[in-house]
């Protein structure tokens, strides 16, 4: 086996994944070959390395637990806005559109709750626009460039 062939196995060796007579080729190669057991110390600090990066930051318990009350907040926050939107809509909905067709109602009192109901529902769905995308980039608050 030459130097080229030996890089070019050495990350596939280093993972355990050469069948037993190419890794037996290998390491004999490795025995009388400087260059190459050097590198392959370089490629086995490069792995070490790498997975202590990867490796998730260790959480104690009371990290978890304050985890898990965040997200169950969070669940309860979404919960109480899917039952709140719709309940608000239809009654809102209803109730107006009830009091428009009521002819007992004087035109410019009907126009102005019109009116008054869709700028609050504007405003809202504003706000509402708002909250989300705020939402949305408040996950890269703690990225550093």
């Amino acid at each position: 086996m030459n130097c080229d062939e030996a890089r070019a196995r050495l990350s596939a060796f280093i993972d355990g994944e050469l069948p037993p007579a190419e890794a037996a080729a290998l390491e004999r190669h490795l025995a009388g070959c400087p260059s190459c057991r050097a590198e392959e110390a370089d490629l086995r600090r490069l792995r070490v390395e790498v997975a202590r990066h990867l490796a998730p930051p260790e959480v104690d318990g009371e990290e978890w637990g304050e985890m898990a009350r965040t997200v169950i907040a969070r669940r309860a926050r979404r919960l109480g806005w899917t039952l709140l939107l719709p309940a608000v809509l239809v009654l809102v909905g209803g109730g107006l559109g009830m009091f428009l067709v009521d002819p007992q109602v004087p035109a410019w009192v009907r126009v102005g709750v019109g009116a008054l109901v869709g700028g609050l529902g504007a405003l809202f769905v504003s706000a509402l626009a708002d909250r989300l995308d705020a939402r949305r980039c408040e996950r890269y608050e703690e990225v550093e460039r």
